[in-house]
C-alpha cells in the first residue's frame, strides 16, 4: 500500500508542476500513458498488483476454488474500470489493455470448472472444449499484440529508417544514372 500511496502523493502535491520538463524527467513515467484527466491511473495499477499478489500468497487458504473466484473477480474488476474510464492516452493501448483483461478474466473464469474434481464424460467434454476455445482466445490475443506492436513500429520509428535508406538509395541511383549519361 506504501507504493501506491507515494505515487499518489507525488502526483498530487506536484499538481502544478505536471508539465514541468523537470518533473517529466524525474517522474513523467508514473503519467506518460494516460490522459491527463486520468493521471494518477498508475495508482490503480498499482492497487490491482497489490490486490492480486495478495489473492496469490493467501488464496491456498481459502482453496484453489476461491482462489480462482478471487482471481476472477479482480480481473473483472479490473476490466470494468478499464471500460469505463479509458485511462490511456493511446487508444491501441487501451484495446490491448482491455483485449489482456478480457482474456485473463476468461482464463480465470473457464478455470473454475478445472478446479473441481468431476469426471463425468460431459465435464471432460466441457473442459477440453473450454480448454481449446481459451488456447484459440489467447492465441488470437497474441497475434493480434503482435500485428499491433508491427504496425506501431511501422508507423513510428522503423518507418522513418525505412524511409532514409529509400531516400538513400534513390539518391544513390539517381547519381549513378547521371554518371552513365
Amino acid at each position: 500500500v506504501g507504493v501506491p500511496a507515494g505515487i499518489l502523493t507525488v502526483l498530487l502535491m506536484n499538481r502544478k508542476r505536471r508539465d514541468s520538463p523537470e518533473f517529466r524527467a524525474h517522474f513523467g513515467f508514473l503519467m506518460r500513458n494516460y490522459k491527463p484527466s486520468k493521471c494518477c491511473w498508475e495508482v490503480v495499477a498499482a492497487m490491482q498488483t497489490i490486490v492480486l499478489v495478495g489473492v496469490s500468497v493467501n488464496g491456498h487458504v481459502l482453496g484453489g476454488f476461491y482462489e480462482v473466484v478471487l482471481f476472477t473477480a479482480v480481473f473483472g474488476a479490473a476490466l470494468v474500470l478499464n471500460i469505463w474510464f479509458e485511462p490511456f492516452l493511446f487508444l491501441k493501448l487501451q484495446r490491448t489493455q482491455i483485449a489482456a483483461l478480457f482474456c485473463l478474466c476468461m482464463t480465470s473464469f473457464v478455470s473454475i470448472t478445472f478446479t473441481q474434481a468431476d469426471d463425468r464424460p460431459s465435464v471432460a467434454a466441457y473442459r477440453l472444449v473450454a480448454g481449446v476455445l481459451l488456447l484459440l482466445i489467447n492465441a488470437a490475443f497474441i497475434c493480434w499484440c503482435f500485428v499491433t506492436f508491427a504496425s506501431v513500429l511501422w508507423q513510428g520509428a522503423f518507418r522513418q529508417s525505412l524511409d532514409k535508406i529509400i531516400r538513400r538509395l534513390r539518391m544513390c541511383s539517381q547519381s549513378l544514372l547521371q554518371h552513365l549519361k
